[in-house]
């Protein structure tokens, strides 16, 4: 998901020229800090990332699914 989370949130990588047409299908959540994401032990299945970016900066998101099947990302601005 990491391109994806990267255009959505930053307009960069490598599918910022595609992101509207290939990475619409999770909510998105900016929050301010990484002691905003959601934490283990909500109800729905929770993926804590750390990735790095094309800027080779690190970047931190999570990534869950609810019960209705829906993606939920949360990303440090």
């Amino acid at each position: 998901h990491r391109d994806c989370v990267q255009c959505r949130a930053f307009e960069k990588g490598e599918k910022k020229d595609t992101c509207s047409q290939e990475c619409m299908h999770f909510n998105m959540t900016l929050v301010e800090s990484r002691d905003k994401l959601p934490q283990p032990g909500q109800p729905d299945p929770l993926s804590h990332c750390k990735e790095k970016d094309v800027d080779d900066c690190w970047f931190y998101f999570t990534y869950s699914v609810n019960s209705n099947g829906e993606a939920n990302v949360h990303v440090v601005e």
